[in-house]
């Protein structure tokens, strides 16, 4: 990561909120005019009804019949099909459901949603007059106990949340003590953690597996992190520009708190902007909640464990911080950046179309109509705007989406603006580094995680999470001493998969060998050709492949130019891998790094070949890149792959005619592409 300059980040924020550090009295009378929205289709969408019935499946492998039963609920029961089995070694079946698409590990009444008819409601109520009407405290009310509060409850849960926003001076120090360019997540998670210790009267490792039994004992936890999560995280902003952090406020409203602490800078008269202050609590109340997200599930997961709220908040924390789940807004802006002005966005668009180019901030896992949430932060765009000045980026924004919106292609696809698409362009113009943005995310979804912790301690149903895996290792072998072992064919390709090395040490070095040991993290070699009458120095790094340098190898992915995607044509599963790789190489490296399918070992005896070169040529052309069949034994091509991707390169830079980059090619393999570690920034003197 490039270290952060303090004092230009401090700057840099006051510099946007300039216009609002002194709020007039025509802001003060001003309301937000954010337009109600139309929610009364919604009430033409019945319930479910009950589906209480029963399925009757009948096993071709046997013969047999079963009947499942199915709840009112339209469930079945998963343990109900381990009576199915084959034979007397079968166990019964199992549902194999990678990522849990079709997997519902609880049963909830807090968060509802409809992905088809693009309906997000909050126990009962739409997301849209939530947002309208509502504020965030009183919606966090609403999650954990299932109502909204009356105003004696309001005022005392808001004094509450108010009397628990103070940080213990140690955690103040830990975080003082970190880094001074540590990520504002990283902190948050840290943080989160070490409250477990500073409160170990809420741990049921140290006061018994009974302490959340009692309902003040709870409460005081969820008033606790609710308050608490603000000041950590304007501590942690604080902590990145070189401030010192700032006392709570108990005057103000919980998101004028929030802003109070990261721009009053110690002047305790000073009173944010209420109508920004405004537009930032309607953005809390729609992250507030989501149903059983990744990060969700992971509280739920932990929590189901025993372990103290902290913990299981922390780790909940820690799977936001991944770039899929908590980072998407920041991507949006990336990729609107790239697109610069609207005259460029029918050419990004027919490179979506051809898989060059990555659309982000569309689409959904769940929703596949219009994210309701972004209907509103669309219209919150423009209130802030209207403070602070308007984005250039917005015109992108909306004219992006109107062209996809406007296309088969991606109407067909069911890719609607997300949360993320116009979030970012929001907080960017209230002056939050990007960095911050999963920061901004994590602080209302404590509401969320916390009303699931708490219906999770009532639930008879609560077990500790344990899910069943499909086995497909080896069944069984016996110890052999170390003095007798020795590396099989199969053993080696798990170990390095499809002889990358062999491919750059041919280039390279010219020569090849049938022993070469196993990359362990990165190697990489330099060879200086000639190309189109210039010389031109090739670094070229080789990743490893083992499971255990996953973290290491991706985060090279950034900065390099271009990338040769290898497997092996003897090896079916380095080729089925290609996919995986390539979701990574969009996660980490740039948009317009260039890239090269490579089979290897092309000089097998036909009878060993998994992988026909059409099916190569085939996935090539799926995405839109060269192909080339190789064998790092025979020199086959070996030279064309190499001298191709340096043209390509050479060419795309004198094309965009951009700033001078690293001449870096990276070499790596399929086999551990599904990582997803965060890959940090390189130094453009390493070439990495």
């Amino acid at each position: 990561m490039e270290k952060i300059d303090a004092s230009i980040v401090a700057r840099g924020r006051l510099a946007v909120l300039a216009s609002h550090l002194i709020t007039t009295s025509d802001n003060l009378q001003s309301s937000s005019s954010i337009e109600p929205s139309c929610v009364l289709a919604q009430d033409l969408i019945p319930p479910p009804g009950n589906l209480k019935g029963a399925l009757t499946i009948i096993d071709e492998r046997t013969g047999k019949k079963y009947q499942v039963d199915v709840s009112e609920d339209g469930t079945i029961k998963a343990t109900d099909f381990k009576k199915i089995t084959a034979g007397k070694y079968d166990k019964g079946l199992k549902s194999y459901d990678p990522g849990y698409l079709n997997t519902a590990p609880v049963k909830s009444t807090i968060c509802y949603i409809d992905g088809d008819e693009g309906i997000l409601r909050y126990r009962g109520y739409p997301i849209e007059e939530l947002a309208e009407s509502s504020t965030y405290l009183e919606v966090a009310y609403l999650l954990m106990y299932g109502n909204l509060p009356s105003q004696s409850q309001l005022a005392d849960w808001e004094f509450a949340v108010s009397q628990h926003s103070a940080v213990p001076q140690g955690i103040l120090d830990i975080i003082q003590a970190m880094p001074h360019d540590a990520h504002p997540m990283g902190v948050l998670v840290s943080a989160m953690s070490a409250l477990s210790i500073f409160h170990p009267d809420a741990n049921p490792a140290l006061r018994g597996q009974d302490l959340y039994n009692s309902k003040q004992v709870r409460d005081k936890q969820i008033a606790r992190i609710i308050g608490k999560a603000p000041t950590i995280a304007a501590a942690a902003y604080l902590r990145m520009a070189g401030r010192p952090p700032v006392l709570p406020s108990s005057n103000l409203s919980y998101s004028e708190n929030f802003l109070y602490m990261l721009d009053s800078l110690g002047n305790r008269s000073y009173k944010p902007n209420p109508r920004l202050a405004r537009v930032l609590d309607v953005l809390f109340v729609l992250h507030a909640e989501h149903e059983m997200n990744c990060s969700t599930a992971a509280a739920r997961h932990l929590s189901s464990s025993g372990v103290d709220v902290y913990t299981a908040l922390a780790g909940a924390v820690g799977a936001l911080y991944g770039p899929l789940h908590g980072g998407a807004n920041e991507a949006v802006l990336k990729m609107l950046n790239e697109i610069a002005v609207v005259e460029n966005i029918p050419e990004f668009i027919e490179g979506v179309k051809n898989r060059k180019r990555k659309l982000t901030g569309f689409g959904h896992r769940v929703y596949k109509n219009y994210d309701p949430r972004a209907k509103v932060i669309k219209k919150l765009a423009d209130e802030v705007f209207s403070i602070v000045g308007k984005d250039p980026l917005i015109e992108v924004a909306v004219a992006l989406e109107k062209a996809a919106l406007s296309d088969d292609f991606f109407i067909k696809r069911k890719l609607y603006p997300n949360v993320d698409f116009y979030s970012g362009l929001i907080y960017r113009a209230m002056g939050f580094p990007t960095e911050f943005f999963p920061v901004l995310f994590a602080i209302p979804r404590m509401a969320g995680y916390l009303s699931h912790w708490r219906e999770s301690l009532d639930d008879p149903d609560t077990k500790i999470m344990r899910p069943q895996q499909v086995y497909k290792g080896v069944w069984l072998r016996h110890y052999t001493p170390v003095n007798e072992r020795l590396v099989s064919a199969e053993a080696d390709r798990t170990r390095s998969g499809v002889g990358k090395s062999c491919l750059l040490l041919r280039f390279s070095d010219g020569s090849f060998t049938t022993s070469f040991i196993t990359t362990i993290g990165i190697d990489f070699k330099i060879r200086t050709i000639e190309l189109d009458g210039k010389r031109i120095k090739l670094q070229i790094w080789d990743t490893a492949g083992q499971e255990r340098f996953r973290t290491i190898t991706t985060a090279y992915y950034r900065g390099a130019m271009g990338i040769l995607l290898v497997y092996d044509v003897t090896d079916e599963s380095s080729f089925n891998n290609i996919r995986n790789w390539i979701r990574n190489i969009e996660q980490h490296a740039s948009d317009n790094v260039n890239k090269i399918l490579v089979g290897n070992k092309a000089d097998m005896d036909e009878s060993k070949r998994a992988v026909p070169t059409s099916k190569g040529q085939a996935l090539a052309d799926e995405y839109g890149i060269k192909f080339f069949e190789t064998s790092a034994k025979t020199n086959l091509n070996v030279e064309e792959v190499f001298f191709s991707i340096a043209r390509d390169i050479k060419q795309r830079l004198a094309e965009t005619d951009s700033r001078a980059e690293p001449q870096t090619i990276k070499i790596s393999q399929p086999d551990q592409a599904s990582g997803s570690g965060q890959a940090p920034q390189k130094s453009a003197c390493c070439g990495t």
